[in-house]
């Protein structure tokens, strides 16, 4: 199966095709079984802990060079 025709033009769906073979070929089972799934509470964890270090480091910005001192 060729994606290239004589007019050098792509048929898009060939390709498509192409590479929907390679990505499935590329799929391990076993692989598949081992992989590690996060639970939800993980999740949520991991997402405030993101969101709590982007307001630190927007905060370091924002006062970087002010006269503030912060009390903690």
């Amino acid at each position: 199966m060729n994606a290239i025709d004589e007019k050098h033009e792509v048929d898009k769906t060939a390709v498509i095709a192409i590479i929907s073979d390679v990505l499935s070929r590329l799929e391990s089972r076993p692989m598949t079984l081992q992989r590690y799934v996060l639970s939800d509470d993980k999740i949520n964890d991991m997402q405030r802990r993101t969101l709590f270090a982007a307001v630190e480091r927007a905060l370091g910005r924002r006062l970087v060079g002010q006269d503030f001192v912060r009390r903690e």
